[in-house]
């Protein structure tokens, strides 16, 4: 699935879509900035016009140039099977896809990361029901994407560990105060609508 906006056209009975989304930070970390207006205006069927972004992207070379960090050689598959094909071959389209043979993760037992999630000592521990398939209230999308972008997907030996599989914004669900009500240990909201009061800005 995906959401567009549109608004009235000069043509009568007529709307221009200038906006869409599926999967988050696409827009923000994918497509170039010479090409956003068109990309919100197209639909996602016609997503192959913008495979270049995602095979070379863009955030990647910046991680690269700004801080070292060791990328994978373009092109780069893993993006476009992340976030156009998952979880299997097809189509090329930008959508917010849900695999239904995957069940749901309880509450309780729900990782931030969904299939990048690690215990403390670094020991793999995935959450297959998070995103990018499909996209809970409480799923990282900031640091399982920059992660993504970084190689963690890639198979590239250079980019699998330490630091790209630590890259994140430093916000995470898991800090709500003690003694919320309805907050599972894990941070995770067990009621509708499933997102717990935002922290403070002041302590």
């Amino acid at each position: 699935m995906y959401a567009s906006t549109s608004r009235p056209a000069s043509v009568p009975l007529r709307t221009v879509q200038v906006a869409r989304m599926g999967n988050p930070l696409v827009n923000e970390l994918i497509i170039g900035t010479g090409s956003k207006d068109l990309w919100n205006a197209t639909d996602p069927v016609d997503e192959a016009q913008f495979l270049g972004f995602y095979q070379t992207p863009r955030l990647a070379a910046v991680l690269n140039l700004a801080f070292g960090l060791p990328i994978p050689p373009a092109p780069r598959g893993d993006l476009v099977g992340a976030l156009l094909q998952y979880p299997t071959g097809g189509i090329l389209s930008e959508l917010l896809r849900v695999d239904l043979s995957v069940p749901p993760t309880p509450a309780a037992n729900q990782r931030r990361l969904g299939p990048l999630a690690h215990d403390a000592a670094g020991n793999a521990t995935p959450d297959p029901a998070g995103w990018p398939n499909g996209r809970r209230p409480n799923d990282d999308v900031t640091d399982v994407a920059l992660r993504v972008v970084a190689g963690v997907l890639s198979g590239n030996p250079c980019c699998s560990g330490f630091p790209h599989n630590r890259l994140g914004d430093g916000v995470n669900v898991s800090a709500v105060p003690p003694g919320t009500p309805d907050v599972a240990p894990n941070g995770i909201a067990t009621k509708f609508p499933f997102l717990p009061s935002p922290i403070g800005g002041r302590r």
